[in-house]
């Protein structure tokens, strides 16, 4: 079901630069707009992926008084699998995804305050007609 709903969710964005440049722009600019909200999305896609490695972070290995290897106070049992491991990255995963949803949500918001379903003047005579 997430890929289904990944898949609608990508429909929906994948047609939402075409309808505003064609609604908010004169044709000569209408590329050039869908260009630049097309490039914006996938830059949001890469700041996503520069966020990731600083909310979840990679354990720190260290050795504790008895010569033993800890990794952030766990003991490690070869494969990473120790509760204690699962635990925190279900945290810091929890943590990431808390701030990305909180991201999401307050830009949608600050566009369904704001943002006016089409401009004062259409930009042109296409942009005028009821769709």
């Amino acid at each position: 079901t997430g890929q289904f709903l990944d898949g609608l969710a990508g429909v929906i964005a994948m047609a939402a630069p075409p309808v505003v440049s064609s609604v908010w722009f004169p044709p000569e600019q209408r590329t050039l707009a869908t260009g630049i909200n097309v490039f914006i999305s996938y830059m949001g896609y890469a700041v996503a992926f520069l966020i990731g490695p600083l909310v979840v972070t990679q354990p720190a290995n260290s050795t504790n008084q008895t010569g033993h290897l800890t990794v952030n106070g766990c003991q490690p049992d070869g494969n990473g699998t120790a509760p204690c491991f699962i635990h925190l990255n279900a945290v810091q995963i929890s943590r990431l995804m808390y701030i990305e949803a909180g991201l999401a949500a307050l830009l949608c918001i600050a566009v369904v305050l704001y943002f006016p379903a089409k401009p004062p003047t259409p930009p042109s005579t296409s942009a005028s007609m009821e769709r």
